[in-house]
C-alpha cells in the first residue's frame, strides 16, 4: 500500500512493466496510470493499454529495448567502478606476484549461485582449477560471496590461485573482472556483470537455464556450454518434449565434462595459449 500510496502521489503518465506478473500491472492501475506498457504473454496483459510481444528468439536485453521502442544500433552493457576499487584489486593482485605482465594471465573462475540446480558439480571446478594452476604464468581467482567461501575449494598453498570470496564487494569485484582475461562461471550473475567489460571472454556452464530462453552473457566475446536435456517452461508455452520433473535434476549440470571446459579458456580468441 505505501508503494501504491507514493504512485498516486507521483501522477505518473506513463509505466512499462517489465515483470510478467500481474501485481506489477495492477499497482500501475490502481495507480491510474493512465498508459501502460507491458508484455504480452504476462499474467495481466489484458490490463495493459500497450501490449508488446515477448520474442522468445531475442535476448532479455533486447526484449526490454523493445518496450520502449528502442530500433538502434547495439548497446553495450558499461560497468564504471572507482579509482579506489582499482586500486584495492591492484593491490591484492600484487601482493600475489599478479602484475599483468606479457605472459601472465588472469582467469576468474566464479563457482556459486542462489539456485543450488544450476551450479555445476564444485569438484569439476577444483578439477579444473588443478589443471591451470600447474601453469604459474595463470593466476586463478576464485570469486563469490562469504557465504561461498564453505564451497570446498581451498587452495591456500597455491600463490597463483587467489581467494576473493567474502573479501570484495559488489564494485570491487567489477573492477576485478576488468582486469581478467576469462571469466568461467554458472548461469549466475557474475558472467552477466562479466558483460560490462570489454577484456575478458565469458565463458557461462548452463544447466537448467537454458540459452534459448534469451538469458546470457550480452556481449560478443562470449560462449555457452551446456549440455544438459531438461527443459524449463517455455514463457509462452510449455514444450511438447518437455522432461518430467525429477529428483535428480537437482544434482545439477554433471554431464558436462571436465576437460570441455577447460578446453573452451583455450579456444581461439581467448589470447591464452597452453
Amino acid at each position: 500500500m505505501r508503494v501504491l500510496k507514493i504512485l498516486k502521489q507521483k501522477k505518473y503518465d506513463y509505466a512499462v512493466i517489465p515483470h510478467r506478473f500481474i501485481k506489477s500491472i495492477l499497482l500501475a492501475k490502481l495507480a491510474k496510470i493512465p498508459n501502460i506498457a507491458g508484455f504480452d504473454v504476462a499474467t495481466g496483459s489484458f490490463l495493459l493499454n500497450k501490449k508488446v510481444h515477448y520474442d522468445m528468439k531475442k535476448h532479455e536485453v533486447e526484449r526490454l529495448l523493445d518496450l520502449v521502442g528502442y530500433k538502434g544500433e547495439k548497446i553495450p552493457i558499461r560497468i564504471y567502478p572507482a579509482k579506489e576499487d582499482f586500486a584495492k584489486i591492484d593491490r591484492i593482485l600484487e601482493n600475489n606476484e599478479y602484475f599483468g605482465n606479457e605472459g601472465q594471465k588472469l582467469i576468474l573462475i566464479a563457482p556459486g549461485s542462489q539456485r543450488p540446480e544450476k551450479m555445476w558439480p564444485i569438484e569439476k571446478y577444483r578439477l579444473v582449477i588443478e589443471k591451470l594452476k600447474k601453469n604459474k604464468n595463470y593466476f586463478i581467482g576464485i570469486t563469490g560471496s562469504k557465504a561461498e567461501k564453505e564451497l570446498p575449494l581451498n587452495f591456500e598453498n597455491d600463490k597463483n590461485v587467489i581467494d576473493f570470496r567474502g573479501e570484495i564487494n559488489l564494485v570491487e569485484f567489477g573492477a576485478l573482472i576488468s582486469r581478467a582475461d576469462v571469466v568461467v562461471g554458472n548461469d549466475s550473475s557474475p558472467i552477466h556483470i562479466a558483460s560490462g567489460f570489454e577484456k575478458p571472454f565469458v565463458i557461462g556452464i548452463f544447466g537448467p537455464g537454458k540459452r534459448s530462453l534469451g538469458f546470457f552473457p550480452w556481449k560478443e566475446k562470449s560462449n555457452v556450454i551446456e549440455d544438459n536435456e531438461f527443459y524449463e517452461n517455455n514463457i509462452v508455452k510449455i514444450p511438447v518434449h518437455q522432461h518430467e520433473y525429477r529428483k535428480d535434476y537437482y544434482r545439477g549440470i554433471p554431464l558436462i565434462d571436465t576437460e570441455r571446459v577447460y578446453e573452451e579458456i583455450f579456444e581461439k580468441d581467448r589470447c591464452i595459449k597452453k
